[in-house]
């Protein structure tokens, strides 16, 4: 019975202890939306221009407990319509976004556990597609012109990457007869020869991470000297140009 007693005794105090002391478990700390995940600050992720949905844009708290809840509070502009999941993921519910339209966006985003819930302001920005300063460039380069010959620098503009793209010759390299660098330098690989290629439809790509740029550039091999080769690289940009209105 003394040992039945004492038992009983201990239970009682461990009990108490639960309730009353050390152990008690305190209240779930409220979530914390951190900078890295979009919190008051800039989304590392972008999104790309003419994209019509948000894929791997993940807006994350951080909490002793579990999320319950993730609400879009409110955004401008609203011509693209964002929605955030119970998971923290963005979509976009309506609308294409359109970087010459608007190149960010503004989210008060809110997350809700068991405590209670926190705001935070994130900015979410628009990849712009890469671009060259025209659809279609004419250019003349002479006949016999030796390899290593350059024929033009073409560059692509891109706020968003800061210029950092890649280049390259989708198309029209007859023979593999040019390359082009990092920096938009064409130049030729072999000697020209009008008489068994008197010209090139070169389609050029310049690239960021997920977006590509296309320019043509139609390359006539002659005696860039006289004045009837400039006139037919010039009409040839010419009519490309009108052709491509006419076909959108």
């Amino acid at each position: 019975m003394i040992v039945g007693s004492k038992s009983i005794f201990l239970v009682t105090v461990i009990a108490v202890l639960f309730q009353y002391g050390e152990c008690t478990i305190s209240a779930w700390a409220t979530p914390v939306i951190a900078t890295a995940d979009g919190g008051n600050g800039a989304l590392a992720t972008k999104v790309d221009d003419g994209a019509t949905s948000a894929t791997g844009i993940t807006i994350a708290a951080t909490s002793d407990a579990s999320i319950t809840a993730y609400t879009k509070v409110s955004q401008t502009p609203s011509d693209v319509v964002f929605a955030i999941a119970n998971t923290g993921v963005l979509t976009i519910s309506s609308g294409t976004l359109t970087y010459s339209t608007n190149s960010v966006y503004t989210l008060v985003i809110s997350a809700t556990d068991s405590a209670g819930t926190v705001t935070a302001t994130v900015t979410l920005s628009v990849n712009d597609k890469p671009a060259f300063a025209a659809t279609n460039y004419g250019k003349c380069i002479a006949d016999k012109a030796a390899a290593g010959t350059t024929l033009t620098t073409l560059t692509a503009s891109d706020a968003v990457n800061g210029g950092s793209l890649t280049y390259s010759i989708d198309s029209g390299n007859t023979d593999t007869d040019f390359e082009i660098n990092t920096s938009g330098r064409i130049k030729t690989l072999n000697a020209m020869d009008a008489a068994t290629v008197g010209g090139y439809k070169l389609v050029l790509h310049a690239d960021d991470s997920s977006l590509t740029g296309t320019t043509t550039v139609w390359v006539l091999v002659a005696d860039c000297s006289s004045g009837a080769a400039a006139l037919l690289a010039g009409m040839m940009t010419l009519l490309m140009a009108i052709t491509t209105m006419v076909l959108h």
